[in-house]
């Protein structure tokens, strides 16, 4: 699918997409479609697998 996305529509700039769907097959094709434009590209099958790999761990004082 080779010029799906416009060149001007999105930016490569090494951003990353979180794809957030129950359907596997969804999440796999844009997975790659984005992948092929350069994204950097992480799945979640749910709200609450996305939320947990987007979460960030509590700092302890010794790293704050």
């Amino acid at each position: 699918m080779q010029g799906f996305f416009q060149k001007n529509m999105l930016s490569t700039d090494g951003s990353n997409i979180l794809i957030v769907d129950d359907d596997t097959v969804n999440r796999h094709l844009f997975s790659v479609l984005l992948g092929e434009e350069g994204y950097l590209v992480e799945e979640a099958g749910s709200g609450e697998e996305a939320l947990a790999s987007t979460a960030v761990p509590p700092m302890n004082k010794k790293e704050a």
